[in-house]
């Protein structure tokens, strides 16, 4: 049985699947439009990075007990994240 009837295994499987659909856009950016991609590369993977930790912080908020700490974590994470993406020359 691949889904199970708890919410909890719902959202990892909207999980996995975010996840596939924002690599399979940034894959597909990369091949089909080379050369746009070139040049816009940094903002399309800080875009991807704030989507990805901002699934990340959800699914924790839905899953752990003491929700608001973790989230606290993650944000700091994402910020030190962010600001070595604008540091990066792409």
């Amino acid at each position: 049985k691949m889904i199970s009837d708890s919410p909890s295994s719902l959202v990892h499987l909207l999980g996995r699947i975010w996840i596939a659909v924002c690599c399979v856009t940034v894959l597909s950016s990369q091949i089909l439009f080379s050369k746009w991609y070139q040049g816009c590369r940094g903002i399309i993977l800080q875009y991807v990075t704030i989507m990805l930790w901002i699934w990340e912080s959800i699914q924790i908020f839905l899953m752990v007990d003491n929700e608001w700490t973790y989230i606290a974590y993650h944000a700091l994470a994402l910020s030190t994240c962010m600001s070595i993406l604008y540091q990066v020359p792409f």
